[in-house]
């Protein structure tokens, strides 16, 4: 299963049916099924809005998509009832209205991954990306067994790597920076590659154990 989520009409406070405003990036959906899990996965890229830390409109998209996949968990169609939501969220910290709105609509972040250091790589650091779970069967499947960052600044734009790039640097109007060392780090290598780390989560999907000890239960 593959495509695209669009928001559904909605009644408003006269009961009339109105269409919302759609998430600006329409975020993509997919299911997978591995071993005894089954699951969809939903990669956002939630709007900025303005620079502050609770700007409405990224509330509005985070809060709309949220409940939209929580009430389609519960539907009697639904590919599956595991739903992953993932990707760049323009969340600040982890006490920002903006995740309690995650949390609201019942995802669950797990530990392994709030403990995680910040993925993006701009100067102020800020916790813009999120794997946040929504699951049915919550008693057979576990916290996520490990979960990650990739710092590729750490392994090709390395900060001991500058002089080797140090030809390379320049502005989008094609001049030399003054400061290369700072240039280097807080913009150049980020156009390169990206400003965002990836992050990585592996899943248990293997529930035999579990299962036969619930039905030994009953």
């Amino acid at each position: 299963m593959a495509g695209e989520l669009v928001l559904p009409p909605m009644k408003g406070k006269d009961g009339r049916s109105i269409n919302p405003a759609q998430i600006v990036r329409t975020p993509f959906v997919a299911g997978f099924k591995s071993g005894w899990f089954d699951f969809m996965v939903s990669t956002v890229h939630i709007r900025f809005g303005k620079d502050v830390r609770d700007d409405p409109a990224r509330l509005y998209e985070i809060r709309q998509l949220a409940q939209f996949l929580a009430r389609r968990q519960k539907d009697k169609t639904a590919w599956s009832r595991n739903l992953i939501l993932l990707g760049d969220f323009n969340i600040f910290d982890a006490t920002s209205r903006a995740l309690e709105a995650l949390i609201d609509a019942g995802f669950q972040i797990p530990e392994e991954i709030q403990q995680l250091p910040v993925t993006n790589v701009g100067k102020q650091p800020r916790k813009y990306d999120q794997i946040a779970f929504l699951l049915d069967n919550e008693k057979y499947l576990d916290a996520p067994k490990r979960a990650g960052v990739f710092d590729f600044f750490r392994t090709i734009y390395s900060d001991d790597k500058l002089s080797s790039y140090a030809s390379e640097l320049r502005t989008s109007k094609g001049k030399v920076p003054g400061n290369k060392s700072s240039y280097y780090r807080y913009h150049w290598r980020r156009f390169e590659m990206s400003d965002h780390l990836p992050m990585w989560v592996e899943l248990p999907i293997e529930f035999a154990d579990p299962y036969l000890k619930a039905v030994a239960g009953r």
